[in-house]
């Protein structure tokens, strides 16, 4: 286990920012792909749908 003198908070947030930067990635790609193969009458809805499921599964595991 790692000694606590070497967890810092600067440590902490450099960690934060890097997993927002890979959420935010991947949330973006997902909107890219979802617009393109989504009829234009339910884009937004299929959107909503697949981003809140994946939102649900995660915090329920």
């Amino acid at each position: 286990m790692a000694e606590s003198s070497t967890l810092t908070f600067g440590k902490f947030v450099v960690v934060e920012l890097w997993f927002s930067f890979i959420f935010g990635g991947y949330n973006e790609v997902m909107v890219c792909a979802l617009s393109e193969i989504m009829p234009k009458h339910v884009k937004a809805l299929g959107f909503s749908f697949s981003y809140y499921l994946s939102q649900v599964l995660v915090d329920c595991y």
